[in-house]
């Protein structure tokens, strides 16, 4: 899939928050990394954040983020 750019604003939202969210697709999963906009922070520092997030996955190459990697089963 190629890079993709969506912007969904809401006029009717319960909050003032914004949130940034990056997905990463791959032949067997999707990874998705998300930052919430924080009272005093720039929404920029959230998703850069984000970004490096994203990019330090994507740098070791594992097929899973370390957030699931504790939760994967191995046939024994």
């Amino acid at each position: 899939m190629p890079d993709q750019f969506d912007l969904e604003e809401s006029a009717d939202a319960i909050s003032a928050g914004n949130v940034f969210t990056v997905s990463v697709e791959s032949e067997s999963l999707t990874e998705v990394f998300t930052g919430i906009g924080e009272r005093g922070v720039r929404a920029e520092q959230i998703a850069a954040r984000v970004v490096h997030e994203a990019q330090r996955y994507l740098a070791v190459g594992a097929p899973v983020g370390e957030h699931l990697a504790d939760q994967l089963l191995i046939p024994m």
